[in-house]
Order: structure tokens, then sequence, then C-alpha cells
């Protein structure tokens, strides 16, 4: 009997640290995985007419929106930021390169200091 006990002993190790080996991978892939309905993580992601953006609200999630037209509102001196957001499901986004509330301007156009409106860059 004792001899049994001891030839399953180490299988039954083995086969332990097989599972303790895959429930760390599994948790470890969970940990990188990003949610389906993150649309970005990084502005190089969107099409160049568009940007990463960020809402102030709580838990705002990351999606790809248009850069400014002629007219359209805008921060003068944006700049894109680096965020660490942590979810209610415990995923945690390190998001780079984005914006908060509102994308800069389309390329040739610039922030109005005066009216906060995109403009043609006039030479």
């Amino acid at each position: 009997m004792i001899t049994r006990l001891q030839q399953t002993s180490p299988i039954l190790s083995i086969m332990f640290a097989v599972i303790i080996l895959l429930s760390s991978a599994a948790l470890v892939q969970a940990e990188v995985s990003r949610p389906s309905y993150f649309e970005c993580l990084d502005s190089d992601e969107c099409d160049t007419s568009q940007c990463c953006l960020l809402s102030q609200q709580r838990y705002s999630i990351p999606a790809c929106r248009q850069l400014g037209d002629v007219g359209s509102s805008c921060r003068p001196n944006n700049k894109p930021r680096d965020f660490d957001v942590i979810y209610p499901d415990g995923y945690n986004a390190i998001i780079k390169n984005a914006y908060l509330n509102i994308c800069n301007c389309q390329h040739g156009l610039e922030c109005n200091r005066k009216t906060g409106t995109c403009q043609r860059v006039h030479n």
C-alpha cells in the first residue's frame, strides 16, 4: 500500500503543478487582454483623421473620434496624454497618446485662441 501511494504521489504533484501553471496563465491572459468594447488604447490605433478620446466621466471608455474640422470647437495647446484607468471589472487600462474631452484640429488647421475653434492656418 505504501509503495502504491508513493508511486501516485509524484503523479499527483505533477498534475497539481500543471493545474497551478494553467490557472496562472489564464489569470495573466485575462489581465493582458483588452475588453472588446475598447476601440483604442492609443491614438495610433485610430484612423489618421481620428484621435483616441476619453471623457472626464468616471470609467470613461476610450473611443476613436474625428479630429476637428473648420469651425469645430477645440482647446488651444491641447496635447495628447497618457492615462492609467482601473475599471470596476478589474481591468487596468494603460491609455497612451490620447486626448481628454476633445480631439485636436485636423492636419492643416489650428485652434484659434480667441474663438476656441479650428481654423485654417494662414501663412
